[in-house]
């Protein structure tokens, strides 16, 4: 699913914000794949990549932790399969801001 907090982020910061929302996932086996920079409806920011193992690799599998810091405007955190991870990259990244009626 996704998640957006601003005020979390405009308090802790990029680095901070990604690493507590590691440590709230961190139940299970968790690895850094990699950060990597990224955007959202025009905000440039950084998401960065972990591997959880849940009980086994042998009985759930390896899933995919993403979470995304952009600018001071929130955060994203994603879970899913490897695989999925293309396609949640490509809906940020095509992403467009919402138009306001004033």
């Amino acid at each position: 699913g996704f998640l957006f907090q601003k005020d979390l982020l405009k308090s802790l910061g990029d680095k901070r914000t990604r690493d507590l929302i590691i440590q709230q996932i961190s139940r299970g086996g968790v690895h850094h794949v990699a950060d990597m920079p990224r955007s959202l409806a025009g905000h440039k920011g950084i998401c960065s990549e972990y591997s959880i193992v849940y009980g086994g690799e042998v009985e759930y599998g390896t899933r995919l932790y993403v979470a995304c810091t952009f600018d001071e405007e929130g955060y994203v955190r994603f879970e899913a399969t490897p695989q999925s991870a293309a396609d949640f990259y490509q809906i940020i990244e095509t992403a467009e801001p919402l138009k306001r009626n004033n």
